[in-house]
């Protein structure tokens, strides 16, 4: 009975444990069992104790010996005869609130030494403390050159001192006696010079700038015969400021010469007028005025008569007027506009810096005769003695008739008395050719008063 108890016991055991579950072939769960038998016991951590004796001898140090009883938190014995490591003495470590804050190594840092640094100080008063210590060197620094002159006024003039004085003025009375010599050298090289030409080219080389930006306007009415044009292409020419137009139409006025003249950026005009077989030469100021009215007499242009003279084309020339331009009146005022008209501006871009030819303006029984002449010398020389001159062309003679004040109109200033029209002239020719005995009478008006009509 005994025995069949036994077996039923076993019987269930097998059926409902999980050993023998495992234990059953077919299940996979079968675990090898050690040789002899016997199986291992494991620890209470789930770790076998080969395990714990290889981590332990792995933190072992050198010259040490870790027993298996030993914990291991605790450290190791220190052989005999090693010297004991100083002590340390550690920050106590806040406990934290929140698990797993900071680290072993930052809670066993050593202490710091306490300085008694004071704390920094704020930018305003650094500034302050910048300003004062400069404050106090520019103080020092005043003081140090008052005091300075203060000795320098105190010591006693040395002989040096005197003695510089005196050559200072020496040197003053010798400038002086140096600007006097040069003022006679001056003198000097004027007389050598009398044209002025080093002068000009010393001139020439300091200041290069244009400032008299005059140009003048030449250009004729349509009918101009052969001698005409080519008086007119004479004086464009002789001016290199000179402006070019086309022929003026007689159908229009001459109120709108000033316009046109304006278009053209000019400020004087020569204005060549025909009639019939006359011609009729007008200087005006645009576009203010004063204007002159001339009549053309004797023309002789550079093409119909063979001069031996020449210069440079577009030199500046010499303007030489008669002693009676600074005497009359009207003539004065005449003067100025032949400069202003006639005369190159200085530093133009056209003009030679040369004074090779002369302009001559002569005022003979109620005329004003041009000539045209070359300063020729033989030694080329300056000398006045040594010089020649030889005329260029053209040659003309110009009769005044009126001034106007405005440009080519307004209030007469000054009217030629003795001034007789072309018609007038021949209407006294063909009386006298009728009557030669008969006298002229008061009633003819061809002498009683003068008429520019024509």
């Amino acid at each position: 009975m005994a025995e069949a108890r036994i077996k039923k016991v076993g019987a269930k055991n097998k059926r409902g444990s999980k050993s023998a579950r495992a234990e059953e072939p077919g299940s996979g769960r079968q675990k090898a069992k050690p040789e002899g038998g016997r199986q291992e016991a494991k620890p209470e951590g789930g770790r076998q104790k080969a395990d714990l004796v290889d981590e332990r001898q792995k933190a072992k140090p050198k010259g040490q010996v870790i027993k298996l009883g030993a914990k291991l938190g605790a450290k190791p014995e220190a052989k005999s005869g090693t010297k004991p490591e100083p002590k340390v003495d550690a920050e106590p470590v806040a406990k934290s609130d929140a698990a797993g804050e900071g680290s072993t190594a930052e809670r066993l840092k050593t202490k710091r030494p306490k300085t008694d640094s004071p704390k920094p100080k704020s930018k305003r008063a650094k500034m302050q403390k910048q300003r004062d210590t400069n404050a106090a060197v520019s103080n020092a620094a005043k003081e140090q050159i008052v005091v300075a002159e203060e000795k320098v006024a105190e010591e006693p003039v040395a002989e040096e001192t005197v003695a510089e004085e005196t050559v200072a003025e020496e040197t003053v009375a010798e400038k002086r006696l140096s600007d006097e010599e040069n003022a006679e050298a001056k003198k000097e090289a004027v007389e050598a010079d009398p044209y002025l030409l080093n002068e000009f080219k010393r001139e020439q080389n300091a200041s290069t700038r244009w400032t008299n930006k005059q140009r003048t306007l030449v250009f004729g009415t349509r009918g101009l015969r052969t001698a005409h044009r080519y008086l007119m292409q004479d004086i464009r020419n002789l001016l290199p400021h000179h402006n070019t137009e086309v022929k003026w139409e007689k159908s229009m006025t001459f109120d709108e010469i000033p316009e046109v003249a304006e278009m053209n950026n000019c400020d004087n005009v020569i204005f060549l007028e025909a009639r019939k077989l006359n011609l009729y030469l007008h200087l005006a100021k645009c576009p203010h005025g004063p204007s002159v009215k001339f009549q053309v007499h004797n023309i002789h242009t550079m093409e119909s008569v063979n001069f031996i003279g020449n210069c440079l084309k577009y030199s500046r020339p010499l303007l030489v007027f008669d002693k009676s331009f600074s005497d009359i009146t009207h003539l004065k005022l005449l003067k100025e506009m032949i400069v202003q008209i006639w005369g190159s501006p200085r530093n133009h871009p056209k003009t030679k810096p040369f004074h090779d030819h002369v302009m001559s303006w002569v005022y003979n029984d109620g005329k004003v005769w041009f000539r045209h002449y070359q300063i020729y010398s033989e030694k080329f020389s300056s000398n006045i003695d040594q010089q020649q001159l030889r005329e260029i062309g053209p040659r003309f003679v110009l009769e005044p008739i009126r001034i106007f004040q405005a440009a080519f109109a307004g209030k007469v200033l000054w009217k030629n008395p003795q001034y007789h029209t072309p018609t007038a002239i021949s209407a006294s020719r063909k009386r006298k050719l009728q009557n030669p005995l008969r006298r002229p009478s008061l009633s003819d008006s061809a002498f009683s008063s003068s008429s520019d009509e024509e």
